[in-house]
């Protein structure tokens, strides 16, 4: 009977050993679940985040911007993480969409600018982690730039260009040009313009700017929006941003025979690719027959641009110098482009792409932010935008 006994309580023993490691157990696979769970920050259908901006680096990474943070994403859109940096010292107002601004160099690297609402003090926030842990840094714009819009462009994690626009008057703005060599904590005015400028080596007043991109550390280009130009408002550098030019670049045949004043051209900066040989460049045209967008492309790092064909679209965009696509909302069709911008290749999608932005990050994958009223959908496709999966 005492044997019995004995093997009695050990079995007891056992079970009881085997019932309270599986509670230590699933209590550790619960606790873990949720540390993930608070780490990712996922959006759920119990919190409200519309994206203002969405920008995928790939078909995992990307980055969203809403009205008061900046978020990002390492699986493709189904979760997202918050990793907006501390902003509760700046004078800005609740709503950062008018404020908020960033450039990113790749997956790691991120430089997110804010401007004050009063003064003429920036914030430059700066990770080359994904957002874990940021560096500040103040930016001291001229004077005259105290409400400005900004551009900024990074070659790499030391070399960087920015253009600070002031407030529009008249259809004219000043412009002016920095630019860092330590990542962004420290900035050089290069070139400040005024209302009576008369330089004709810099930007003209006249007009608002797109952009700005740089090949290397001398040459760079700067777009307008057409108001008035006698020229196409294409604008280069080959002093590193002293001195700005106008370059000519060839005309559609539509246009060739036309007055500047019969049309208008919006001119967007360049992309190149990553060896900076190639690049691409895109030009709105408007004329009483409507708007259609040609693209130009160079191999010789932007001496000399070629003309390809156009498309009529409500915009168009490229990664880079070989995929670009155009977004025909009204007639729900897609361009996609793999050379450039010579042939493009017409897609119907099975979504309406009213009211949405699209973006590809690769020959077939494509992500949409679609909005309507006060809220936003982000969704995916993997069949070059044929159809659409909704993922927020």
């Amino acid at each position: 009977m005492k044997l019995k006994h004995i093997i009695f309580l050990i079995i007891i023993v056992l079970i009881l050993t085997a019932y309270n490691s599986l509670r230590q157990s699933a209590s550790k696979i619960a606790n873990e679940k949720q540390d993930i769970s608070q780490a990712s920050q996922s959006i759920d259908e119990d919190t409200t985040v519309n994206f203002n901006e969405l920008y995928m680096i790939d078909e995992n990474y990307g980055f969203g911007i809403s009205d008061k943070n900046v978020f990002k994403t390492t699986d493709g859109g189904e979760y997202w993480t918050n990793i907006t940096p501390d902003l509760s010292e700046l004078d800005i107002s609740k709503n950062l969409k008018e404020h908020l601004h960033f450039f990113s160099l790749d997956k790691e690297k991120l430089w997110v600018y804010i401007k004050e609402d009063i003064g003429n003090n920036m914030k430059l926030y700066k990770t080359t982690n994904g957002g874990k842990q940021w560096k500040e840094s103040t930016i001291i714009l001229p004077v005259s730039f105290q409400s400005s819009s900004i551009y900024i462009y990074f070659l790499d994690e030391q070399n960087g260009y920015m253009l600070s626009e002031s407030d529009p008057a008249l259809s004219s703005s000043l412009k002016a040009v920095l630019t860092t060599k330590n990542g962004g904590e420290s900035w050089i005015c290069l070139t400040e313009a005024f209302f009576d400028n008369k330089n004709e080596k810099f930007l003209p007043n006249l007009g608002y700017p797109t952009g700005l991109s740089f090949v290397d550390q001398k040459n760079g280009w700067v777009g307008y929006w057409d108001h008035g130009h006698e020229i196409i408002p294409l604008f280069r550098t080959e002093d590193g941003g002293k001195t700005w030019l106008n370059q000519t670049i060839p005309l559609p045949d539509k246009f060739k025979h036309k007055n500047k004043s019969d049309f208008t051209s919006n001119v967007f900066p360049p992309v190149f690719s990553q060896d900076k040989k190639k690049g691409v460049l895109l030009v709105q045209y408007i004329d009483e027959t409507g708007s259609s967008f040609s693209s130009y492309f160079t191999t010789d790092k932007g001496n000399t641009w070629n003309i390809g064909s156009s498309i009529i679209a409500n915009s168009v965009k490229f990664l880079n110098p070989d995929l670009g696509w155009g977004n025909d909302s009204e007639h729900n069709r897609i361009y996609i482009s793999y050379d450039g911008g010579n042939k493009w290749s017409q897609i119907i999608s099975k979504m309406s792409l009213k009211n949405s932005d699209i973006q590809f990050v690769n020959k077939n994958t494509a992500f949409a932010l679609v909005k309507s009223r006060n809220k936003s959908h982000i969704y995916k496709s993997v069949d070059n935008g044929v159809t659409w999966k909704m993922l927020y």
